[in-house]
């Protein structure tokens, strides 16, 4: 987590790979997940919370820029993601 003036993202690296399977799935695991059970309740788990306080999140896997949200799938299971507007500040 970075902090900075009040605002903070979270940097993930392999919280989730697959952004259409663990986002809305993320009781999926993978084969990269060196100890799967633990590493699909860490995922679970933190999900949880980023949803419910709407941190932003630098992803690595995700979309291009890499950068969103996530808020709870309409569908009452998973989570959508939400990427953040680019903007080119040239």
């Amino acid at each position: 987590m970075i902090s900075s003036k009040g605002q903070s993202v979270l940097v993930w690296g392999d919280t989730a790979h697959v952004l259409a399977v663990q986002i809305p799935h993320p009781e999926i695991g993978i084969v990269f997940d060196s100890d799967g059970p633990t590493a699909i309740k860490t995922r679970q788990d933190l999900l949880v919370k980023l949803a419910a306080d709407k941190t932003m999140i630098a992803a690595a896997h995700m979309p291009f820029p890499g950068f969103g949200r996530l808020r709870t799938a309409d569908t009452g299971t998973g989570y959508d993601w939400v990427p953040a507007t680019f903007q080119n500040l040239k």
